[in-house]
């Protein structure tokens, strides 16, 4: 059985550690939208990944095959300050052309072809941030009292006497010259606490999971949240999703037109779940036909 090679964690390593959070955060809202009916050469994680991470996906067909490319935008700039022109550079394909959008698909993210890229580069920058403290706060806490020396010779005497007590050793330190070289210091217990840390962790995680739409709830108030706090998180996840599903259901449209196909796309995992929920509350707060004429009454 082969082993995998692992890099220890580095928590210094922001650069390393901010990445790797964006593609954990990827990987869970790539699954955010469903396709049907997409032919084999348009993957649907393809089209999510330049979706998400570009803000958009421009689909034009070479050779009489779709594919889904992401490019340079270049042209003239239309009526709204929008470009015609697209750069497209394919080595496999051996495709290199400046295309118009209008020849193919141009599908966007969001209305501002944002992506999630730069919010999750955001949210997990602060979040890195704030575990280098909590490591940081982790280390103070093992230093309740330390020593300090003034020469080698109290230094080696004074590492000797720690190692004693470690070893579960009576520690002696016998020359008063060195003993008067040696300085005790009691660390300080004032600043920031662990629970604080942890409290902003928290906060800051519940705030990226429900710009994604995923409810993460979190407490400041330590108590127990009424149901109109409640309500009031979940509209909170509504406008971006709601943004990318409706530019996704444009762009579905234009590609069904355009190419005489019967694709659809739909939410998916929880947000589905979250969508029909939705629905069948809706349906419940509908009144009756029977309830109105009754309240007429």
């Amino acid at each position: 059985m082969n082993k995998l090679n692992k890099i220890p964690y580095n928590y210094k390593d922001k650069s390393i550690n901010i990445t790797t959070m964006n593609i954990n955060m990827f990987n869970k809202s790539l699954g955010m939208f469903e396709y049907e009916n997409l032919p084999d050469s348009l993957p649907s994680i393809e089209i999510e990944k330049r979706l998400q991470k570009h803000g958009y996906v421009f689909i034009y067909e070479v050779s009489g095959t779709l594919y889904a490319f992401t490019g340079g935008f270049s042209g003239e700039l239309d009526v709204y300050n929008n470009h015609t022109e697209i750069n497209i550079d394919n080595n496999y394909l051996n495709f290199h052309k400046t295309v118009k959008i209008n020849d193919g698909v141009l599908i966007k993210n969001d209305d501002s072809m944002q992506g999630l890229f730069p919010l999750y580069d955001k949210y997990n920058t602060i979040l890195n941030e704030n575990e280098i403290t909590m490591m940081m706060n982790n280390f103070n806490n093992r230093m309740q009292q330390f020593l300090s020396v003034g020469d080698d010779k109290t230094k080696k005497s004074a590492e000797k006497f720690i190692d004693d007590i470690i070893s579960g050793e009576l520690g002696v330190i016998a020359e008063s010259q060195i003993f008067d070289g040696l300085k005790n210091h009691i660390q300080s217990t004032n600043g920031v606490s662990s629970l604080d840390l942890i409290e902003f962790q928290q906060y800051m995680k519940a705030s990226l999971y429900n710009e994604i739409g995923i409810d993460f709830n979190f407490n400041m108030k330590r108590e127990r949240l009424t149901s109109g706090e409640v309500s009031q998180n979940s509209e909170v996840l509504f406008p971006l999703t709601n943004n990318m599903f409706r530019n996704r259901v444009q762009g579905i449209e234009q590609l069904n037109e355009k190419y005489n196909l019967d694709v659809e796309v739909n939410y998916g995992s929880i947000w589905k779940e979250r969508a029909i929920k939705e629905d069948e509350e809706d349906e419940t707060t509908e009144p009756d036909e029977e309830d109105e004429k009754e309240s007429e009454k």
